[in-house]
């Protein structure tokens, strides 16, 4: 079960539709598996503050490889002035449901909204929350890749952590944390307000690992962290592109087998995800309930 953590047996087509194309709410990317029969289950995934649909290339079409339809889409964040993740998640909502009815006409696979899975990263997992808080059944399972309950810089008042309300959600959860997310010249995944307080508020059956030496933005590709300036240099990470990269697979491996797990119904998986033994990469922590 370990080749999970490595690419899968599908090749990825990768497709960008603009804002406005069928009506299209968003830009977004969709990560198409070729070659592969029947109805595939839907991934939708939601970047981090200030960060771009397109900044996570290697970790998505790892996913898609192992058989998934993954969508990533863009929301417009600003400093000041910007949409709280109230709204953000209403906008999110609205994308998902015109997903629902023409995502089939944008690949050559079958989508599966049956088994929809959901997943952001930082304040991604943060909206994502507020959608399953209003809408615990619009899927079944949910990864959050180092969410942060915090808000923006200017405004926190309002836009409260969205773990203030009880969880609604009750599908399988997991979370994956950074060690290295709490600390640095601004801590970009805040103690009280990272992957620990997420896995403490969700109810079981949920799953929480944290990556030992890395960051908050050292799931994004390469290029683009070098590229996305203030943004991420704030955050501390690994120094090591080498350890940046088996991080990102990794954690696409992790998603692999949860929604492996939930929505494909292979159970199998959830023992590899409790027992980090044969992991290819260190942790920090490892726990389930």
């Amino acid at each position: 079960m370990t080749d999970i953590f490595e690419s899968g047996p599908y090749q990825v087509k990768t497709t960008d539709i603009a804002s406005g194309d069928s009506s299209a709410p968003r830009q977004f990317r969709i990560y198409e598996p070729t070659g592969i029969s029947g109805k595939v289950p839907v991934i939708h995934f939601l970047h981090g503050f200030q960060l771009k649909f397109s900044y996570y290339d290697d970790l998505l079409t790892q996913l898609s490889s192992d058989g998934f339809l993954v969508v990533s889409g863009q929301s417009e964040h600003k400093l000041i002035g910007g949409d709280t993740t109230y709204k953000e998640a209403e906008k999110v909502l609205t994308f998902i449901n015109w997903l629902k009815e023409n995502l089939a006409s944008k690949v050559s696979v079958v989508p599966d909204f049956d088994n929809l899975g959901v997943s952001g990263h930082s304040r991604g997992g943060k909206v994502t929350n507020r959608i399953l808080n209003s809408y615990p059944n619009i899927a079944k399972s949910f990864f959050g890749v180092d969410p942060v309950d915090s808000a923006p810089p200017i405004s926190g008042s309002t836009d409260p952590p969205s773990l203030n309300d009880p969880v609604q959600f009750k599908g399988e959860s997991m979370f994956v944390g950074t060690e290295k997310g709490p600390s640095g010249i601004s801590a970009c995944a805040p103690s009280g307000d990272n992957s620990n307080h997420f896995y403490s508020s969700f109810p079981s059956i949920s799953h929480h690992i944290i990556g030992a030496g890395v960051g908050h933005m050292d799931m994004i590709d390469s290029a683009d962290l070098s590229a996305c300036g203030l943004v991420c240099s704030v955050c501390a990470g690994s120094s090591d592109s080498k350890v940046k990269t088996n991080f990102i697979s990794y954690t696409s491996g992790l998603m692999a087998a949860f929604f492996s797990s939930t929505l494909k119904g292979m159970s199998q998986y959830e023992a590899l995800l409790n027992d980090a033994s044969k992991h290819p990469f260190s942790t920090t922590e490892v726990e389930f309930k």
